[in-house]
């Protein structure tokens, strides 16, 4: 149980991350 706790937040941890970054190569690439 608290392994699949600890997997899932991991899992939203990360694709948060991927969020932001998707994010910031946007702002970076409109600003061009």
């Amino acid at each position: 149980m608290g392994v699949l706790i600890l997997t899932t937040l991991i899992n939203i941890t990360w694709l948060a991350i991927q969020n932001t970054f998707s994010d910031l190569d946007r702002r970076i690439n409109w600003g061009r």
